[in-house]
């Protein structure tokens, strides 16, 4: 027994079994977090959506929803960095800590639907039926896009559930080889472009809507920046080459690299 489980009382069996469990939990309350999310945003079903909930004074909502998306913002970037994983897996078994990522990002994007103030002063609205189908499906796209780039990528390598499942099975953990697939082929971060389209397409956009797709926006072309950095360092050559000829959010035609399946 190691050092780290003879201070918690938990053989090795018990504490794979509860890194598993821990993975498939993050990812079963992130996916109902991106659900959230999009009737956040879209204003329907959920409870408490972008542009309802208490009313107070617009500075007040302002600063209130600021430092959310800075908090968002920063547990995202300090959770990514080297040194905070070295840190972290000081108490988490290793293959826990994507699952640990996910799960906190979770956390923060909830705390950021609840507490969110709105601002309700209009930029736009489109009344009618027929001016509002285009938006509901520019909306409607961009979530299946998202959707979809999962699927084009090892979504369960992404969320952490498939490093859990190698530590629960005893096999050695590989990381996923540099693979380019379906509309990876046309743009580098199509589930990027996915929430983007999505976060700005409706019908009706108030203030306090720009200002969370304002920022949501700005995290995810910091977070690429980043992003692709760290992916230049693990493929080097490799990457380079895709991402001279690969467009980051949008197609281009003649722009476009062959798929690997």
């Amino acid at each position: 027994m190691n050092t780290r489980a003879a201070r918690t009382g938990l053989t090795d069996a018990h504490r794979r079994r509860l890194v598993l469990i821990f993975a498939w939990l993050s990812w079963g309350l992130f996916a109902l977090a991106g659900l959230y999310l999009i009737g956040f945003l879209g204003n329907f079903i959920v409870p408490k959506s972008v542009d309802t909930g208490p009313t107070t004074h617009w500075l007040v909502a302002l600063a209130i929803n600021l430092e959310l998306l800075a908090l968002f913002g920063l547990q995202h970037s300090v959770m990514a960095r080297p040194w905070f994983k070295r840190w972290m897996v000081r108490y988490l078994p290793l293959p826990a800590e994507r699952s640990a990522y996910v799960l906190a990002s979770v956390i923060m994007l909830a705390l950021l639907m609840w507490l969110w103030r709105p601002l309700p002063a209009t930029i736009w609205r489109l009344d009618h039926p027929l001016a509002q189908a285009p938006m509901w499906l520019l909306f409607a796209t961009g979530w299946g896009l998202m959707a979809a780039a999962t699927t084009w990528i090892d979504q369960a390598d992404l969320l952490g559930l498939r490093q859990a499942r190698c530590y629960y099975a005893g096999r050695l953990y590989r990381p996923v080889p540099f693979q380019i697939r379906a509309g990876y082929r046309f743009c580098r971060h199509p589930m990027m472009s996915g929430v983007m389209l999505g976060v700005w397409a409706t019908p009706h956009m108030t203030v306090g809507h720009a200002l969370l797709a304002a920022g949501l926006t700005a995290y995810i072309l910091i977070g690429i920046h980043f992003e692709e950095r760290e992916t230049l360092r693990q493929f080097g050559e490799d990457y380079a080459a895709y991402r001279t000829r690969v467009p980051m959010l949008i197609p281009w035609p003649g722009r476009s690299v062959p798929g690997d399946g």
